[in-house]
């Protein structure tokens, strides 16, 4: 059972790892645009402008900027090293900024303009997160609360009642029972994430 169990677990520790750098990336992305916007209408070029955000912004978003700066003075193209950046990290806000990167190295325009508006709707998208987690805090507390009780029970029952508990363990059906029970709370538990699940 461990055995089987083990791959999933360390897929969904570094799946929900990366989703946890993603997310920090977001949350500095609004004053990293505005330092982009202000760099940019000080008519240096988009660049110069990524590698002040690469100087001035703080890890996470720093150590990627530095890795897409790195890869371009290898020889790389930027638009291929920023399509290489927005491939890194599954977020929304960010393969929108690099769009309009790319875009404006196609079309030129107003570049500072396009990342101002970025860096608003960004902010915005942000807040509503919040919002919505904060209405649905208590929804995510009973679903803890009600995939934690049935496991809390059968743990009880096995210290006080072993005797009773040994049909569990010890006979065919106990252990279908067992098991189908243990599923039954899994289930549970993911239908309740997926009700719960915030999608931006």
């Amino acid at each position: 059972m461990t055995a089987v169990g083990s791959p999933y677990a360390v897929d969904r520790f570094f799946t929900k790892l990366h989703g946890n750098r993603a997310a920090r990336i977001e949350k500095q992305l609004p004053e990293a645009l505005s330092l982009q916007a202000s760099v940019l209408r000080a008519g240096q070029s988009l660049g110069r402008s990524l590698r002040v955000l690469a100087e001035e912004t703080k890890a996470p978003l720093r150590e990627e900027l530095e890795t897409m700066l790195g890869e371009v003075d290898f020889g790389r193209p930027l638009e291929e090293a920023l399509e290489r950046f927005s491939a890194r990290i599954p977020s929304k806000d960010l393969d929108m900024w690099v769009t309009a990167m790319l875009v404006h190295r196609q079309t030129g325009g107003n570049l500072a303009g396009v990342i101002d508006s970025s860096a608003l709707r960004v902010t915005q998208r942000l807040q509503l997160r919040s919002e919505v987690k904060a209405m649905t805090a208590q929804g995510r507390l009973s679903g803890l609360v009600v995939a934690v009780a049935p496991m809390a029970f059968f743990l009880l029952l096995s210290a006080g009642s072993r005797e009773q508990m040994d049909f569990l363990f010890s006979t065919p059906l106990g252990l279908t029972i067992l098991f189908a029970g243990m599923a039954m709370n899994g289930l549970g538990m993911l239908w309740i994430r997926q009700v719960l699940r915030i999608r931006s």
